[in-house]
């Protein structure tokens, strides 16, 4: 077996602490880089409400894995690394209804810190990631949920890990972003399932890897910070797809990679946490739309955290959860209220866990994944409480 670099253990925080030596570590290799169950899909377990469904382990430990949410109502957890240092090609489905999870087929290709997206017609895109030599992948391959087996598909024109792929309104994938193999990619790639025609190619304004990159309400796309060989930056980036153009916003208040990004439902985006100069991982900013302005928050979050989740609830709320900070991976959660413009705990996870997943289930909970562990944990925003597989 390849022998495992100091880079690919750098990006990667442990099972259960990151030090500070380990935060720095990620910031180096950063810029160095630089049969399934059936389900009735109302995720209600047979008339049991969410509360009351019990939640099982995860067949395997994983972390820089996937996590998608099918037009069924089920969830599919792809590749990742395997608890230590090498990528997985395995897959296992969740089922919301029952709280079980079965394994699926296998992909072609191991991979952590790749993309998935679903098309339209229900099928699912995987793209790139890092593959069994620890290399960058160019391969992309499509699960059918008719057949649940994965085929291979036309191979982007890049090499690349830890980027975005996002839905566009009008079905096409747009992929940015990520670590190439000689550093942050500024290259991004299309593909249009409507024609089938494999990948188109476009340049962003500067390189990205450690982004965020979102569709905002009026179709565009944003990418937001992330390091530019081995610098991070304040500048974030739009997409026009009628133009196919690439366009700059106002500057950040700060420099940040590895934070999350979210849209709310008055078409603010709110970045949150991260590392970089500046105010550091307590910091959240909000980007205006019709002013083209990033401006500072003035409550920050209760614990400054990177490498975290942010996922918007179904009543607006924003739930983030997880991540990093100087004293290593963290289990504490919190929600901001943008009707109060405030940030409020929301209870400890029975796990600590970074690079994780955080998925909406149709039933309006949260489903979180990874992050080196086993432990899958389930967040009710109705009661507003925490149910764990470990419980």
């Amino acid at each position: 077996m390849p022998e495992t670099t100091a880079e690919e253990r750098a990006r990667r925080p442990g099972p259960v602490f990151v030090g500070l030596a380990s935060l720095a570590a990620v910031f180096l290799a950063l810029a160095a880089g630089c049969g399934l169950l059936d389900s009735s899909g109302d995720g209600q377990g047979g008339g049991l409400p969410p509360s009351q469904v019990e939640v099982k382990p995860s067949l395997q430990a994983r972390d820089a894995h996937t996590a998608t949410l099918l037009k069924d109502g089920r969830v599919m957890v792809t590749g990742g690394f395997d608890g230590d240092v090498w990528p997985m090609d395995t897959v296992e489905i969740f089922d919301p209804s029952t709280g079980l999870w079965s394994s699926g087929a296998s992909m072609e290709s191991a991979r952590a810190f790749h993309a998935a997206a679903v098309l339209g017609d229900g099928r699912v895109l995987v793209t790139g990631g890092l593959g069994p030599d620890l290399k960058p992948l160019a391969s992309a391959e499509v699960w059918d949920p008719e057949t649940e087996l994965w085929s291979p598909y036309l191979s982007m024109a890049a090499r690349r890990r830890g980027h975005s792929a996002l839905e566009l309104q009008d079905g096409r994938i747009l992929i940015v972003g990520g670590i190439g193999q000689s550093g942050p990619l500024a290259l991004a790639e299309m593909y249009d399932p409507r024609d089938d025609t494999g990948w188109l190619t476009n340049n962003m304004l500067e390189p990205h890897s450690g982004h965020t990159a979102l569709l905002l309400a009026d179709g565009r796309v944003m990418v937001v910070g992330g390091l530019k060989q081995g610098s991070a930056l304040s500048r974030a980036e739009i997409y026009h797809p009628d133009t196919e153009e690439w366009t700059y916003t106002g500057r950040l208040r700060r420099r940040t990679f590895s934070h999350s990004s979210i849209l709310l439902n008055d078409g603010v985006v709110l970045l949150i946490g991260g590392f970089g100069a500046g105010s550091g991982p307590y910091s959240v900013e909000m980007y205006d739309p019709g002013s083209d302005t990033w401006s500072k928050m003035e409550s920050g979050m209760n614990d400054g955290r990177s490498l975290h989740t942010a996922t918007m609830l179904p009543d607006g709320r924003v739930l983030v959860v997880g991540g990093s900070n100087e004293d290593g991976n963290m289990a504490t959660t919190e929600v901001f209220d943008p009707s109060t413009g405030t940030w409020t705990p929301s209870g400890i996870m029975s796990a600590r866990r970074a690079v994780h997943t955080a998925t909406l289930l149709n039933d309006g909970r949260v489903l979180i994944v990874g992050g080196g562990v086993s432990v899958v944990e389930t967040f009710n925003p109705s009661s507003g409480t925490w149910a764990s597989s470990a419980q």
